[in-house]
């Protein structure tokens, strides 16, 4: 059971406690959603692969993400999160909120920024969700988006907020 508080269409909480994997949003009801962008020194961007027994887009590559769990802040999330896709540890004090948006119809979705130094061979994969990891360049990013190898709700997400992102990318 995967509890998880319910929204309002003001991002408000209503309350209401659910079980996220059984219970069927009603009209006007919403989750909670996060994504964390990791840079590092380099200007480089570390991506994700999804496990190839994933339902949704196996074998795609994304950053660390998930759904908010009942009586979590989305900071406690994306910490929480980043360390069990991961095994890479951040405090929630350390992610940076650049982007607020509604997803879709069910979903809220906040977007973070991390700044963090390690090498790939620290992270420890989480099984059926990550199958591996990697650094890579904005140009590289850019042309992975092109060919189709970011899962495209990654693309979308970060479509409305590009200028921002490359701009916490750069340090500007």
């Amino acid at each position: 059971m995967e509890l998880a508080d319910i929204y309002n269409a003001r991002r408000e909480k209503t309350g209401k406690v659910v079980d996220r994997k059984t219970y069927s949003l009603q009209e006007g009801e919403f989750l909670l959603c996060v994504g964390c962008w990791v840079f590092n020194s380099r200007h480089e961007i570390f991506l994700t692969r999804r496990a190839l027994s994933k339902d949704f887009m196996p074998g795609k590559w994304e950053n660390p993400a998930g759904h908010v769990i009942a009586g979590e802040t989305g900071r406690e999330a994306m910490a929480r999160e980043l360390f069990e896709e991961t095994g890479i540890k951040a405090a929630p004090e350390d992610f940076f909120l650049f982007a607020e948006s509604a997803n879709n119809d069910y979903s809220f979705g906040e977007e973070y920024v991390l700044f963090r130094d390690f090498k790939t061979e620290a992270v420890t994969l989480q099984e059926g969700e990550t199958c591996d990891c990697k650094w890579v360049s904005e140009d590289e990013f850019e042309r992975m988006v092109r060919e189709g190898e970011v899962a495209s709700s990654v693309a979308e997400h970060l479509a409305p907020h590009k200028e921002v992102w490359l701009k916490l990318l750069h340090r500007e």
